[in-house]
């Protein structure tokens, strides 16, 4: 039996993606956008001052409108759809490297295999981690090299403070010494 990304949207267009989503109200689209950005239905609910039990329902309209059995395929087939018709989904300077991916998914593969890997819990992680702060958005966003970088620049922070250290000393006996 073919999974829900199969049978959505065998080939998104540019056209039929603005069908799409043209067809979502305001409040769909912004639920979904709350999706991409791996919040939480508490966490739409309260941005858009609105009940979680309400963000449940706008989330089932868009899931039919698009024609996803699961949100996950749905959030993906939105984010793709959006991509398509360069309006990006993710507008933060800390997301920016989240379309970069997408648009190379978009453009190097078949729309309903982007739409697979978008959806693929894998990618949601790596979403959070951008969103996040700390280690693991840093890792997301530059790779596990700017944890050697980091203590590159460490080191060399740490001897200059010493080196100036050692040379204040050395001033101060100086001074305390006294002319001779």
């Amino acid at each position: 039996m073919p999974d829900g990304a199969d049978i959505l949207l065998e080939s998104l267009t540019r056209d039929n993606a603005q069908k799409m989503l043209d067809s979502l109200t305001e409040r769909e689209t912004q639920v979904m956008i709350g999706w991409a950005h791996t919040k939480k239905r508490k966490e739409i609910a309260r941005d858009l001052e609105i009940s979680d039990v309400r963000v449940g329902q706008l989330t089932a309209a868009a899931r039919r409108k698009i024609g996803a059995e699961k949100r996950s395929d749905a959030v993906a087939a939105f984010v793709v759809a959006r991509q398509l018709c360069n309006r990006p989904v993710y507008t933060e300077k800390k997301m920016f490297e989240a379309n970069q991916v997408i648009n190379k998914l978009v453009s190097d593969q078949a729309t309903k295999e982007a739409i697979k890997q978008i959806a693929s819990p894998e990618f949601r992680a790596y979403l959070r981690d951008l969103r996040s702060s700390g280690p693991k958005a840093w890792t997301a966003r530059y790779g596990p090299v700017w944890r050697y970088v980091a203590g590159v620049v460490i080191a060399l922070v740490t001897m200059v403070i010493l080196i100036a250290a050692i040379e204040l000393a050395s001033a101060l006996d100086l001074l305390l010494e006294g002319p001779s």
